[in-house]
């Protein structure tokens, strides 16, 4: 099987030979100047356009461009100082993890098994830890 292989190898190199020696050694050449000018000079059209693109833009709806805070970062704004106020975190007495006001597993516990805590180290120190879902 080697063997056939190799001698395909060899038939299509002396092809190669054949074309290239019939071939006149200026007209190659030219040949590959013609191609490299080519070549470049489509590259440099498309770096060209990659240029003249137009910026992204971002538009806000009226009113809302002026740089103000919009509704939904004023309320976690809100919450986060609610947060550094009050610092309470929650907790379930069945469980193991405390949870921030805001987050999901704090919205599931039911009002017989909540404990409120003043602080995340309150809780952690009653043995309980940060819950996953809650940033």
């Amino acid at each position: 099987m080697r063997v056939i292989i190799q001698e395909g190898f060899d038939k299509i190199k002396e092809s190669i030979e054949a074309v290239l020696l019939s071939v006149p050694r200026d007209l190659f050449i030219g040949l590959i100047v013609l191609l490299v000018g080519t070549a470049s000079f489509g590259l440099g059209r498309l770096s060209g356009q990659e240029i003249a693109k137009s910026p992204v833009r971002i538009l806000y709806p009226e009113g809302e461009g002026s740089g103000a805070p919009r509704e939904g970062s004023r309320q976690v704004a809100a919450a986060a100082s609610a947060l550094e106020r009050s610092g309470e975190v929650i907790a379930s007495s069945k469980g193991t993890k405390y949870h921030f006001p805001w987050c999901p597993g704090a919205k599931s516990i039911s009002e017989k098994n909540r404990i409120t805590y003043a602080s995340p180290a309150a809780a952690e120190s009653a043995g309980y830890s940060l819950a996953a879902n809650c940033k």
